[in-house]
């Protein structure tokens, strides 16, 4: 991401947790996946905390040399054998942002772009504003196309143009920025990456974030981070619930964008699109749609994006931005656990939760203090077998589960730092195996007389499990002990049947046990 090093980010963490009871390494490398940085062990009771650094970051931040050209060592990759939570929290003096990784569902070929819109340019030239795409390649020989662009675009480096190209080779990276301290810098060009095409066009995996480092929508209120992670256009959707933060008419605005021609645009049930948009065209949908209790129902006939802007305090000093996940059936049951939900750094926050939930959902929700006492459901209009809660003043880790698919957001404020994303709502892509050995004789391996296999993150409703690529008919529950089986490779498919679909998961090789002991 690009910092023009006027407000530079003086703190950089990445907060990592899990589900996991056992504790097991989490590896973290550059974005090559090869150097590695440092070894963090977690737990479901143990969280752990990564110090990126501080200013201009060689990982996560770059200035104006580094625009526009292929990037060694940026970015950051996270491995682990064991399914966990990585969330990115930046802070200075004044403000405040987070980004939280979608994982393997985070890669993809085709991406749309959002950020904090700008109505109007900050007072007296005080441009200590900018915004940013970046682009991480998985493979080598990934050729990158950014397009979309408005025809008067002039980036940091003074490069104009409506269509940037390039070829990035595994862990490299490329990075557009615009200085809203160049000269000639129009509202146009300082929103001209709303609605972006970003896309691999040889059909290689790429990750992308946007936003920027300091953003506001008018111009003499101070400014705040917002930023976030899209995913690829095969997991966006067609109906999402926004949930108003504190802020006013020009603070509060989801934000639909386009990939597809003539998609309409509907909220809160109603029969009669709100607009109609074509491919990287997009709607701020005004304040004012959001009903009385602070929920907003966006539907879209084609599957769109939806980025949202919110405020912890109706000042543009507490800005925050999300990448909304659209409403569906394979999101998470539970949430266990959330690292330091008031914290970043060492800096104390007001933290709380959003969670979006059937309204007739079972919901329970822990933080360091306890069990929290939870607020009414608020029902979502046009969508009233949804229900939102807001819960205020969380301390510590956060654990949320409930009976029905959750999305989980978090946000913080303290003085003029406002930051805020979702933790929880995107799609799981396929199930996680997990491996549990209880056999002496091979305590670190995968013997299959010790062998169990278990599915963690979202729950299924039925589980169908193979060996060597055989059912196995007997097998039904979320885990299986592979002692009656043998060696072998196994897999599971988890079904939630109100989708009426099934994913597989990758396989994992079951060995033959060594000689007694």
């Amino acid at each position: 991401m690009y910092t023009n090093g006027i407000s530079n980010v003086e703190e950089q963490y990445i907060y990592l947790s899990t589900p996991s009871e056992n504790p097991f390494t989490v590896r973290i490398m550059d974005g090559g996946c090869e150097n590695l940085l440092a070894e963090i062990i977690i737990s479901n009771d143990n969280p752990g905390r990564y110090t990126i650094g501080s200013r201009e970051s060689i990982m996560v931040t770059a200035l104006a040399n580094k625009i526009a050209v292929p990037l060694q060592g940026m970015g950051v990759c996270l491995q682990a054998p064991e399914p966990f939570y990585a969330n990115l929290r930046m802070q200075n003096s004044a403000q405040s942002g987070s980004l939280t990784a979608k994982g393997r569902i985070g890669t993809g070929t085709t991406f749309r772009t959002g950020k904090i819109l700008e109505y109007e340019l900050a007072i007296n030239k005080n441009r200590s504003r900018s915004s940013f795409i970046g682009v991480l390649a998985l493979e080598d020989d990934t050729r990158i196309r950014i397009a979309d662009l408005p025809p008067e675009l002039v980036i940091t480096n003074s490069r104009r143009g409506e269509e940037f190209l390039t070829t990035l080779n595994k862990g490299e990276s490329y990075i557009l920025g615009v200085d809203m301290s160049m000269p000639n810098v129009t509202v146009e060009s300082a929103n001209a990456f709303m609605g972006a095409l970003v896309e691999s066009t040889n059909g290689k995996p790429i990750a992308v974030s946007c936003g920027g480092i300091l953003s506001a929508p008018v111009a003499n209120d101070g400014q705040d981070m917002g930023l976030d992670q899209p995913v690829p256009v095969e997991w966006i959707g067609n109906e999402y619930i926004a949930v108003r933060g504190n802020g006013g008419a020009v603070q509060e605005r989801p934000i639909v964008i386009a990939h597809y021609n003539s998609t309409k645009v509907y909220v809160n049930g109603s029969n009669t699109p709100l607009v109609t948009l074509n491919e990287g065209e997009y709607f701020p949908i005004p304040t004012a749609y959001y009903e009385s209790r602070g929920n907003m129902f966006i539907e879209t006939d084609k599957p769109s994006y939806v980025y949202q802007m919110l405020s912890s305090t109706g000042r543009d000093v507490n800005l925050s931005l999300n990448f909304l996940p659209p409403i569906n059936c394979f999101q998470p049951r539970e949430v266990n656990n959330i690292a330091d939900v008031n914290k970043i750094g060492n800096t104390q926050f007001t933290g709380g939760i959003i969670l979006v939930t059937t309204s007739d959902a079972i919901l329970e929700v822990e933080d360091d203090n306890g069990p929290v006492v939870l607020p009414a459901p608020t029902p979502v209009p046009g969508r009233v077998i949804f229900s939102t809660y807001r819960i205020n003043n969380l301390v510590g880790d956060v654990k949320v589960v409930s009976d029905g698919a959750i999305q989980v957001g978090i946000f913080g404020q303290s003085g003029a730092r406002g930051w805020a994303g979702y933790y929880a709502g995107f799609p799981t892509d396929v199930p996680f195996l997990t491996v549990v050995n209880d056999d002496p004789r091979d305590p670190n391996g995968r013997c299959y007389n010790g062998v169990t296999l278990k599915v963690i993150g979202t729950n299924y409703d039925k589980y169908f499990w193979y060996k060597d690529n055989e059912f196995l008919l007997e097998e039904t529950s979320g885990s299986i002990f592979t002692g009656p089986y043998g060696a072998g490779e196994y897999s599971v498919k988890g079904l939630i049947e109100n989708c009426g679909e099934t994913l597989l998961s990758t396989s994992i090789p079951v060995e033959d046990c060594p000689d007694p002991l």
